[in-house]
This record gives structure tokens, sequence and C-alpha cells, in this order.
């Protein structure tokens, strides 16, 4: 028992060096328009993870893993939105930026405050703008540089996304929010979801070990999508632990695709 417990300890340790490590690789100072590319859609990502994790704990899933997660998702977004204020390199995308900053500050307020019903409301009402402004910054990020390596850099980056506001809407859903619109939205995001991955799997850029992490992230998908569209119970750490994997992996696969966009 107590040598279960010592390994136990030391894997928690390694885990947080490892978060720590994930954590100072993300926030690192923008040195190319790739680089921008995949940091604008990672803070497209956490628009969504942040609703997500505040859903989380609502449910008590994983409560004090996803308060966490919810804390450490609001301090990267900040933290990178400065990063690409310093880096724009046009007046255009410099304007997007400060428009995101206007309604990331309200949105901010909010999701530092207790958890409540009342907030995932509001959060829930809001978070689709802050999205789409977001997401505006990445579009032009991709066509300032104007390269196929940058769109899928964006697409990549955009399955992101994707996995969190599908996991989003099905949390919301668990909680009571009931509406046609919310039902829509997630069978919406599920589609795109798929469709990025046939189009990332197209792509004549990718090298053996994208195309084979591409397989894996949709043979994952494939089993989370029937899962959380069955009528049966459902494991809801089950469901949160393979959302984390699949962005994981799709983060990985974005930030080899950087790294093929800096060869090229």
């Amino acid at each position: 028992m107590e040598l279960r417990r010592t390994n136990k300890t030391i894997v928690t340790f390694l885990l947080s060096l490892l978060t720590l490590a994930a954590s100072s690789l993300a926030s690192a100072e923008i040195e190319s328009i790739a680089e921008a590319i995949n940091k604008a859609g990672r803070q497209r990502m956490l628009t969504q993870r942040i609703v997500r994790m505040y859903a989380q704990v609502s449910l008590g899933v994983k409560a004090n893993h996803a308060y966490d997660e919810l804390g450490s998702a609001v301090e990267l977004y900040e933290t990178q939105l400065k990063e690409l204020v310093k880096f724009s390199p046009t007046d255009k995308i410099t304007a997007r930026l400060e428009t995101v900053e206007k309604l990331w500050r309200p949105f901010n307020r909010l999701v530092t405050e207790d958890v409540s019903s009342e907030g995932l409301e509001e959060l829930h009402e809001t978070n689709d703008e802050l999205l789409r402004a977001s997401h505006r910054v990445v579009i032009e990020l991709q066509d300032y540089v104007g390269t196929a390596s940058g769109k899928l850099v964006n697409i990549s980056g955009r399955q992101r996304m994707l996995s969190q506001r599908i996991t989003k809407f099905f949390m919301l859903r668990k909680l009571g929010f009931k509406g046609a619109e919310i039902r829509d939205d997630m069978e919406r995001a599920m589609t795109e979801f798929r469709g990025g991955l046939v189009t990332l799997s197209e792509s004549r850029f990718n090298s053996d070990e994208i195309n084979l992490a591409l397989k894996q992230v949709d043979r994952i998908y494939e089993d989370f999508e029937q899962s959380i569209t069955s009528s049966s119970d459902v494991d809801m750490d089950a469901v949160s632990e393979t959302s984390d994997d699949i962005l994981k992996r799709m983060n990985k696969i974005t930030g080899d695709y950087v790294e093929l966009a800096q060869n090229l």
C-alpha cells in the first residue's frame, strides 16, 4: 500500500512538471506567423473550453480538476492575447484584437466569479460572440500569410475548438439546457469536426506521422461521438477524459503543422 501511494505521488509530480512545461511552451513569445495562427486558434478553443469547464464544475464531474483547468484556461487566454497584440503584423489585425479585448473583459470578470447557474447562463449567451471575434483574428492571420500550410494550421487548430464545443454542448444539455438551438449547434459541431478530419487527411503536405495521428483521432472521436449521442447512461468521467485526449492529440497535430509551415 505504501509503495502504491509513493508511486502515485511520483506520477502526480511528473504530470505537474509536464503541465508546467506545456504551459511555458504555450505562452512563449511568438516568433513566426505560423505560431501566431496556432495561438490565435488556441484562443478560439479556449472560449469553448472555459465554458465547458464551468459547466463541468456545475455538474460535479471531476470537479476539482475542472476548476483547476478553468483557471488555467482563463490565465492562458489572457497571456496569449497580450502576445498576439504584441506580434500583430497589421493595423487590421490589431483592430480585430482590440475587439477581442473589449469582449474578453466582461467575459473574464464573469468566469472568475463563483460558479453559479446564472453565471453559466450568461456565459452560454455571450461566449459565441467572443468565439467569433477570436476566429476573425485567425482568419486575418491566415489571409496575411496566404499559404496552404497556414490554412492547415488554422483547420487543425479549429478541430481543438470543436472538440471542446461539442463537449460544452453535451454538458449543457446534461444540466438541463434543452433548447433545439443547442442540439442543432452540437450536431453542426460534430459534422464540422468530421469534415475537418477529412480535409486534413487529404492534405498532400502530411507526413506519415501526421497521417497516423489523424487516423488515431478519427478512431477515438468515432467512439466519443457514439457515447455522447447514446440514449443510455454515459460515464461522465470518461467523456471528460476522452474530450481532453482528443484535444491533446489535435494540439500535437497542430504543432506538427506549425513546424511543417516553418520548413516549407
